[in-house]
This record gives structure tokens, C-alpha cells and sequence, in this order.
């Protein structure tokens, strides 16, 4: 349990505190009229453009707000603009779980509605395990062959200012920026975030849509009206020589932003993945720091801690960063520390 009180008063956190129950205050702004309403991260979106509206700040339409945080509305209403995506069912609907998996195949990827960073993700293979999930929370899909990656964008005035490929090495643990991919996958994929920014209605912010790419095809995967996970931010800084927090509180702002739109070079991202159990040791850490195109290494778990089970791309024992000019230098060190770097669990 935890509270949110709004306004403060002492026999309320008096009472909370002889409960043990843990709290945070609103604070209180006097006669200071909240203008704006920043949300850094997903679970963050849909309340804040509720409170936006309550306070009367600055705000996107809240449909379109909730057609970004919700991957069912999300597809549904995509679906009718004609964007190419992956088959998929709510998880409500009336189909017997036999219908649904001859329909979607196996494994059918079972999402819940509302999550980011592969939270609560699952690969269902049979009817008795679907049946766990066949309620209004979830949301059902095909499983797609392919490889995967994202956009970055920035939008002001529902123009697109300032656009970002980036490649998933490997999903849920290794990106590089900017994308290493042809002209034409290229084009398509920037056309497909401008149809689906234009379809969504999406007048300022900051957006993070995920794609597929399978036999030449590229399809819409999700978005978001949020800067990404992942450390994408801190490879834009290292590529584009501009800090994309600094552009994402200005657009919040309605401040006006400069970007560079050409890379430098190309960064990416190591995430080393949590896995549950007692960590036992930690080696291969100064042969990492010694890779010629290494830019951070940061472990954050030691011999002696116990670990929790792996719920999402956030939950991680460490990261490290890269940045060059040469894209094979780069890959060639990000593979060398994933192989260098080993933590070990009991």
C-alpha cells in the first residue's frame, strides 16, 4: 500500500505513519497556477493528462493519450488507418482458446493492455495456459519472425521536428542508434511513423514506436508518448551532439528547440539482464572497460545479493555505453563485453 496525500495535514500523516503505511505529499502551490504537467514514463501518461485537465494546464487530447497508453484501443483504432501490424485479439473476446490459437498460432504472445518494457509478457502454447489470460486486461497477438527496432521522435504543432532510428541487437538487451539500415527499410520505416504520429492526432511531445521488420515488410509494433527506455536518450546525446531531455522539457514547455539531425557516429546500449537468485561473482569488468569504444560501464549488484525475477527491460544488474565512429568497431565491442561481463547466480 502505498498514499498519495493532497494536502498536507499532520493527524493525517500522524494516523499513516502509526499504520506503517508509506506516503508522499502533493505539495501545495499557494497561488501558483500549475501551468504544466511533465510524464517521464508510462504508468505516468494517462494521470497526468487527467490532472492537466483538472488544472486546466497544457494538454494533448486525452483520447489520444489514451489511445498511446492502451496497446488494444491502440491497434483497433490503427487498424481502421490502414497500418500494417501483426494479427491480433482482445484477450475478452469470445473465441475458445483452440480457435484462438489456430488463429494467432503458437506461441500466442500474450500482452497486458497496459505495460511497457515487455512487462508481464508471456508465450502461450496451450489452451489450459491462455485460459489464464483470456480476461479484459490483456491482449492477444501473433507471434512475428523478424527483427525489431524503434523510433524516436519529437513533435511540435503535430509536425514531426526531429526523428531517430534505432536497432534492436538484441531485444531486451542491446540497441545501436542510428539504425544500420537500407534506404528503402529506412523509408518505410519513417513513413510508417509519420502515418501512425498524423493517424494518432499527436500535437507535441515526445513519441517511441517500436517496429518489426520481416521479409522487406516493416510492421507497427507499438507507441508511446514518452521518452524511451533503454539508455536511447543518452546514445542521442552521444550521436547528435544535442541533450534530448533538455529538447523533450522544452517541448513540454513550449519552448523552442534546435536539433542536429545529423549523427556523428553510433552509439549503443548493453543491458545486462537481472536473473533471480543469489549473485555468486562478478567478473570480466576491466577487460570491458579496456574495449576501445566503451563510453560508461555501470554494475549495480555485488557478490551476496539476492535478485529478483526479471519483469521488464529495466530490470537489469548494470549497463554500459558505446560510442564511435565506426558502426563495426562499436558492435564488435558491444558483443566482446557481453561475452566479457559475467555475473553469476545461484
Amino acid at each position: 500500500m502505498y498514499v498519495l496525500v493532497m494536502g498536507k495535514r499532520q493527524g493525517i500523516l500522524k494516523a499513516l505513519k502509526s499504520l506503517g503505511v508509506d506516503y508522499s505529499i502533493w505539495p501545495e502551490t499557494g497561488d501558483q497556477a500549475i501551468t504544466h504537467i511533465i510524464a517521464g514514463t508510462e504508468k505516468s501518461v494517462i494521470p497526468a493528462s487527467q490532472l492537466r485537465r483538472e488544472l486546466n494546464a497544457r494538454i494533448n487530447p486525452l483520447t489520444e493519450v489514451e489511445k498511446c497508453a492502451d496497446k488494444l484501443i491502440m491497434k483497433r483504432f490503427l487498424a481502421q488507418h490502414s497500418i500494417a501490424m501483426t494479427d491480433f485479439l482482445p484477450g475478452h473476446c469470445d473465441l475458445k482458446g483452440k480457435t484462438i490459437l489456430e488463429r494467432l498460432g503458437t506461441p500466442v504472445i500474450a500482452k497486458p493492455r497496459k505495460s511497457s518494457g515487455g512487462r508481464g509478457l508471456t508465450r502461450v502454447t496451450n489452451e489450459a495456459d491462455l485460459k489464464i489470460y483470456q480476461n479484459e486486461d490483456f491482449i492477444f497477438e501473433k507471434q512475428i519472425k523478424g527483427t525489431e527496432g524503434s523510433v524516436e521522435s519529437f513533435i511540435k504543432d503535430q509536425k514531426v521536428t526531429f526523428e531517430n532510428i534505432t536497432r534492436y541487437v538484441h531485444p531486451g538487451e542491446a540497441n545501436i542508434l542510428p539504425g544500420d539500415y537500407s534506404e528503402d527499410i529506412k523509408n518505410q520505416i519513417l513513413n510508417l511513423n509519420r502515418k501512425v504520429i498524423s493517424a494518432m492526432g499527436i500535437r507535441w511531445g515526445m513519441t517511441h514506436l517500436e517496429f518489426y521488420i520481416t521479409q522487406d515488410k516493416v510492421l507497427f509494433g507499438e507507441i508511446a508518448i514518452r521518452p524511451p527506455g533503454g539508455y536511447i536518450m543518452e546514445l542521442i546525446k552521444k550521436v547528435y551532439d544535442f541533450d534530448p531531455w533538455q529538447a523533450f522539457v522544452n517541448l513540454e514547455l513550449d519552448i523552442p528547440s534546435d536539433f542536429k539531425m545529423k549523427p556523428n557516429g553510433f552509439a549503443a546500449s548493453l543491458v545486462i539482464p537481472r536473473r533471480e537468485g543469489i549473485v555468486q561473482s562478478v567478473s570480466g569488468l576491466e577487460a570491458a572497460e579496456a574495449l576501445p569504444t566503451l563510453a560508461r560501464l555501470k554494475i549495480r549488484v555485488k557478490p551476496g545479493d539476492t535478485l529478483q525475477k526479471r519483469e521488464g527491460v529495466s530490470d537489469s544488474c548494470g549497463h554500459a555505453l558505446f560510442y564511435g565512429e565506426n558502426k563495426a568497431h562499436v558492435l564488435a565491442d558491444l558483443e566482446a563485453a557481453r561475452q566479457i561481463i559475467q555475473i553469476k547466480i545461484k
